[in-house]
């Protein structure tokens, strides 16, 4: 196993984990939006 492989799949690795965590932050401050705005309503 190269070492250019192994850096490639450490990479992958990061890029997915950083999207999934992205998507779930986005995911709680929708749902946080859509709480304040039933309160200011």
């Amino acid at each position: 196993m190269s070492l250019e492989y192994f850096n490639l799949l450490i990479f992958i690795g990061l890029y997915c984990f950083v999207f999934l965590e992205f998507q779930n932050l986005m995911i709680k401050f929708k749902s946080a939006f859509i709480i304040l705005k039933h309160l200011v309503e």
